[in-house]
């Protein structure tokens, strides 16, 4: 009797597991989002400006109007560089070069346009820096120039993962992430 429960436990297992697995392969998303407001000096929102993001490298440009709340979202953004700019009719034009945009990343780009004719711009060149104020995630991506960089020991790519914060060594030379507040046995 208890051969025929541990078979139908096994098979239940068997055919339960892979419905479970695939909901997390499914929720594995790359692209990124970038959102934002747009106000004028007084910090009040403009509603209807002209909100477009270039990709750099694919040329391919997206276009959002702001609602009532002068905010705008652009949602599933592939990770890229990319230029963003803002116009319109009785305010300068606000255009800021370089944006990075990472795997997965949550950006809030926010717009102050000041008064002035469309003919005139404002533009930002800093390069923005990749920090995410949006989201809890922490995470590492495993770049060619971080692999260049680093010393390679004994040729193996996944000894990588022991450079990476939140990663710790098992016995073995596993490496599992840790969770904060769940030890890892």
């Amino acid at each position: 009797m208890t051969m025929i429960f541990k078979r139908l436990l096994s098979m239940a297992v068997l055919a339960v597991l892979p419905v479970l697995l695939s909901r997390t392969v499914l929720g594995q998303e790359y692209r990124g989002r970038i959102q934002g407001n747009v106000l004028d000096s007084s910090q009040a929102a403009i509603v209807g400006a002209t909100v477009n993001l270039l990709n750099l490298k694919t040329n391919m440009a997206a276009v959002r109007l702001t609602n009532d709340a002068g905010r705008y979202l652009f949602d599933l953004v592939e990770p890229g560089t990319y230029k963003f700019t803002v116009q319109v009719n009785g305010f300068n034009k606000f255009e800021q070069d370089n944006i990075v945009v990472p795997s997965r990343a949550d950006l809030t780009i926010n717009a102050v346009l000041k008064p002035g004719d469309i003919s005139e711009t404002v533009s930002v060149s800093a390069e923005t820096a990749t920090l995410q104020f949006n989201t809890s995630k922490m995470e590492s991506n495993v770049n060619q120039k971080l692999v260049e960089s680093l010393p390679q020991m004994y040729r193996n790519v996944f000894l990588f993962a022991r450079w990476i914060p939140r990663c710790r060594a098992l016995p073995g030379g596993k490496t599992t992430p840790m969770t904060p507040g769940h030890p890892i046995t």
